[in-house]
């Protein structure tokens, strides 16, 4: 990427807030540099999300399980859904695609909850360009904009962990 590039590419994420609208998703849902991650989640029902993965998404969306893919095991002291070392995110967010340039947009079905953490997550770990949809899956089904079954076959992402203690 050149310096126009990287400017242009700046400028569009510097004008752009943290929440997008399923219109503005369904507009750029082709663009090479977009990464969709699916974060639906049921504290009470862990599998759900994957099976509501699998049943339909958003056409192009990966899937990232709260406690697989966004929390480290619980260690000998408890706790629910503790933060993983930046070692382990980097390889989950590689697998999922994500790189230097991406932008990515979470969403999920619990009123942006667990596709908040993904954000937080991105966020600390020094990658700016993630957002959340508003209003979720939910919202894109009513919408009448198209789901899918099928899963895409993921280029793993060059992403670098750089955490950002102030985050």
């Amino acid at each position: 990427m050149d310096r126009s590039q990287a400017y242009l590419l700046m400028r569009r994420i510097s004008t752009m807030g943290t929440i997008v609208s399923p219109k503005w998703l369904l507009a750029r849902m082709y663009e090479p540099d977009l990464v969709i991650a699916d974060c639906r989640f049921a504290l009470g029902k862990p599998l759900s999300g994957r099976s509501t993965y699998e049943e339909a998404h958003i056409p192009g969306a990966v899937y990232l399980d709260l406690e697989q893919d966004l929390s480290a095991p619980v260690g000998e002291h408890g706790g629910r859904h503790p933060l993983p070392e930046p070692e382990a995110l980097q390889a989950v967010f590689r697998r999922a695609g994500i790189g230097p340039d991406s932008r990515v947009v979470a969403y999920d079905d619990q009123g942006g909850a667990m596709a908040s953490r993904l954000w937080w997550l991105l966020r600390w770990l020094g990658h700016d360009a993630v957002y959340v949809m508003d209003e979720g899956f939910g919202a894109w089904q009513a919408a009448g904009f198209p789901v899918t079954a099928e899963t895409r076959i993921v280029v793993p992402g060059g992403f670098a962990a750089r955490p950002q203690p102030h985050r």
